[in-house]
């Protein structure tokens, strides 16, 4: 039989504490475990010079994105404006 237990959220900008049922459970709720998830992909990313968007093509240079991605956000802006 299960035992709950009152646990404190890891995400660290989360101060939500909330009771399980399952050992291990870390985060209170999914998107505090996606945006752990995706802070920690993104800090990988970027500390291997890789295009924190796609996370295939190598960093311009003064940017977080790779050329491919670059271009795509410029015409996807310029269409935007229209």
């Amino acid at each position: 039989m299960s035992e709950f237990i009152k646990v404190k959220c890891a995400a660290p900008d989360c101060e939500s504490t909330f009771i399980s049922n399952r050992f291990g459970k870390k985060y209170c709720s999914d998107q505090c475990r996606w945006r752990v998830w995706s802070r920690l992909r993104r800090d990988k990313r970027k500390s291997n010079g890789i295009c924190l968007q796609c996370g295939k093509g190598e960093q311009v240079a003064n940017r977080t994105y790779c050329e491919t991605c670059g271009e795509y956000f410029k015409k996807y802006h310029e269409k935007k404006k229209k």
